[in-house]
C-alpha cells in the first residue's frame, strides 16, 4: 500500500487504508466498525491465524504504519 507520506497531496489516513484492507479481506461494508480503533481490532483479529505479508510503503511516519502492523 502506498501511504503516499511524502507525495504532493496528503497522505492516506490510517482509518482509509484499514477500510480498504478490511474491505479486501472480504468484510462487508455494513460490518465494517466507524471507529478506527475497532477497524484495527477486527483486522487484527482477522489476521490472527493468517501468515501475510504487509508491505507499506511511503510512509510520513511510525505513527502512519503503526495500527496497520497486526
Amino acid at each position: 500500500m502506498n501511504l503516499r507520506g511524502y507525495d504532493a497531496g496528503p497522505p492516506l489516513s490510517t482509518d482509509w487504508v484499514l477500510d480498504g484492507f478490511l474491505r479486501a479481506l472480504n468484510v462487508p461494508p455494513g460490518h465494517i466498525p466507524a471507529a478506527t480503533d475497532a477497524k484495527a481490532a477486527l483486522y487484527r483479529s482477522l489476521l490472527a491465524e493468517r501468515r501475510i505479508l504487509i508491505v507499506l510503503d511511503n510512509a510520513a511516519d511510525a505513527e502512519q504504519v503503526r495500527a496497520l502492523l497486526p
